[in-house]
């Protein structure tokens, strides 16, 4: 029987060892558990990130998409306008060449007019100078005749 409860020991303690491995083994189980649990909640958090990111990489890309839309149409609005001042600083130079001929044309006409208006009056004024000579003429021709009858003739207007 000494042996018997030496045996009956003998597996009791194996058995207590194995209940110790297997107590051991229940924990790393509910480690591997917790693990595994803390493996999933972090796999829901990076998938959440994820689906976040992808989210906002795609308001981005909308939000991007807008602006360079709106940056096309500011480009062609920019571009239509610097057209359009082009061709109205050239009708602005157009009419200002047309004004300024159009004032020189008259400022010549003018001239001319005045230029003209004071040849006429030099003429005129030459014309009296010579109607002027000739009368002179003819008044010192009268007096040097007048001047050759004598005293009694020039008296009586003989």
């Amino acid at each position: 029987m000494g042996d018997k409860v030496a045996k009956l020991d003998d597996v009791i303690t194996e058995l207590e060892e194995q209940l110790e491995d297997i107590k051991s083994f229940s924990e790393v189980l509910k480690k591997l558990d917790q693990t595994s649990e803390s493996i999933a909640q972090v796999n829901n958090k990076v998938v959440n990130n994820v689906q976040a990111q992808v989210s906002a990489t795609e308001t981005i890309q909308q939000s991007a998409d807008v602006l360079k839309s709106r940056l096309d149409e500011l480009g062609t609005m920019i571009q239509k306008s610097i057209q359009e001042l082009y061709k109205d600083n050239q009708n602005n130079q157009k009419e200002m060449d047309d004004s300024l001929r159009i004032r020189l044309e008259k400022f010549s006409l003018d001239i001319e007019n005045k230029i003209e208006g004071i040849s006429k009056q030099f003429q005129g004024i030459e014309k009296n100078i010579l109607d002027m000579n000739d009368k002179l003429t003819l008044v010192l021709d009268a007096y040097q005749h007048d001047k050759n009858r004598g005293f009694w003739a020039r008296l009586f207007n003989k």
